[in-house]
């Protein structure tokens, strides 16, 4: 059984006139409880907390480690009171405190923990053994005598708390768990967001790819379309730079636009036909035709125009 430091001081005395639990009457003064404090010397014989008012030879739950006397109240501070022992405490089933002394009445003998057994001493509250609360108010009742079956015997008080001490260690290993978990679902969340990461990179990257890939799709497609034109002698070779330049103007304004003919199309597809719509000049032919020149132009030169984005809140 693990013990751990008890430093709350709790009242087990108070002054007046009392009845033992033989019903014999002692009175206690403040002068009464100083004698008691300043015989009390735990180093040569430390009382033991127990249960009731038990032999000599009875079990110790916890000791008496000083005493003191505040106004008309007699405090001890208790040590060493198992964790177990407090768990009972609480649990209702010894909620008063008593205190013996040794035949003279000047001597602590033990401080008794009290279930159905009335304390020896009346108008104390019930013991409180959380660490860390100081004085704490004790209730003290009538004397009287024992209920049948009110309070533990030692056979069950210690198979109490054995039962206390497993459902403490149940929980510290349920505590563990948890713990263990946390830190499982901290790792996995962990690489959850670096797959995440991972992925919305890859995404960017693939995006930029086929990005790139569409655009140089695009740019054979406008060259085999010039090539074509070329052939057909609709367009001459000088002029391919300036058209390109024009189609990769027009291709910022991808929507269709109404034209003043009432066709819809975009920009860069209304000069590709406009192109396609030239007259083919003699440069595509093997031979000129009959009376007519062998070289030259049959369309006016390619000309870019002075703007390169048109003005789309009219019709064109």
């Amino acid at each position: 059984m693990t013990a751990q430091p008890e430093t709350a001081w709790i009242a087990i005395a108070r002054t007046g006139t009392w009845k033992d639990s033989s019903g014999k009457s002692h009175t206690f003064t403040t002068r009464d409880f100083d004698a008691i404090i300043r015989n009390y010397d735990p180093a040569t014989e430390e009382a033991p907390l127990v249960f009731g008012h038990p032999a000599e030879d009875a079990p110790a739950y916890g000791w008496v480690q000083a005493l003191r006397r505040d106004g008309e109240t007699l405090l001890a501070q208790l040590a060493q009171v198992p964790a177990a022992v407090r768990e009972v405490v609480q649990s209702g089933a010894y909620r008063y405190v008593s205190m013996a002394l040794h035949p003279g009445g000047d001597r602590l003998r033990h401080v008794g923990l009290l279930g159905a057994v009335p304390p020896a001493i009346k108008g104390l509250g019930p013991v409180q053994l959380a660490d860390g609360e100081g004085v704490v108010s004790i209730q003290f009742a009538a004397s009287g005598r024992e209920a049948p079956g009110g309070s533990m015997t030692p056979e069950e008080l210690q198979k109490r708390l054995g039962a206390l001490e497993q459902q403490l260690q149940a929980l510290n290993e349920a505590n563990a768990a948890l713990k263990e978990q946390l830190a499982t679902s901290e790792k996995g969340r962990a690489e959850a967001e670096q797959a995440k990461a991972t992925a919305e990179e890859g995404k960017a990257t693939v995006e930029a790819e086929f990005s790139a890939y569409r655009g140089e799709q695009v740019k054979a497609s406008r060259m085999a379309r010039l090539e074509r034109l070329t052939a057909e002698g609709r367009v001459t070779p000088g002029e391919h730079k300036d058209i390109l330049a024009q189609v990769e103007a027009l291709s910022k304004v991808p929507d269709p636009v109404e034209f003043s003919d009432g066709v819809k199309e975009t920009l860069e597809e209304r000069l590709w036909k406009g192109l396609e719509a030239r007259t083919p000049s003699g440069l595509a032919m093997t031979f000129s035709a009959p009376g007519g020149p062998a070289h030259g132009p049959a369309h006016p030169p390619f000309r870019q125009p002075e703007a390169s984005t048109p003005d789309l809140s009219r019709k064109i």
